[in-house]
């Protein structure tokens, strides 16, 4: 009986784990999210680079125009 009642505690206090099903889920979710995140990271990546070119191509071209 001993065996029994601490058998059902020990259930009873795994009841808040995560299974390899819920972990799976989490894993499918955490992708989607990463794959969503470096998607706009590149974005953001390009853009920036072609304003900096741009920028630097038009303070070039303004110091070409006034000094020169």
């Amino acid at each position: 009986m001993y065996d029994r009642e601490r058998f059902t505690r020990g259930e009873a206090s795994c009841q808040g784990l995560a299974t390899r099903a819920d972990l799976a889920v989490l894993r499918a979710e955490f992708k989607g999210e990463l794959h969503a995140l470096e998607s706009r990271l590149t974005k953001w990546m390009i853009g920036l680079m072609l304003g900096s070119i741009t920028a630097a191509a038009a303070i070039a071209t303004a110091m070409d125009r006034f000094a020169g």
